[in-house]
């Protein structure tokens, strides 16, 4: 993850946009845990200005998942 301009964290934007990152399910791609994340953003009055969500991209290969899903788990409900 980068941040292409420094964001001030006014209404806990980067906050609330990082742990968006965090509360999708296991085995989401990164690119769509961001993108999740910043259309919360968007969705609020106060931080839908892209000066907020923009500024933040995937670095590396964003088709592969922040969180890993539990393959023994996986596995099982096999």
């Amino acid at each position: 993850m980068a941040s292409h301009w420094p964001v001030p964290d006014d209404f806990d934007a980067t906050q609330r946009l990082i742990a968006g990152l965090f509360s999708v399910p296991p085995g989401t791609a990164t690119v769509t845990a961001l993108r999740r994340s910043q259309v919360k953003l968007m969705d609020d009055a106060k931080t839908s200005h892209p000066y907020y969500w923009a500024a933040f991209a995937v670095v590396g290969d964003g088709r592969s998942a922040l969180l890993q899903a539990d393959t023994a788990r996986v596995a099982e409900r096999r």
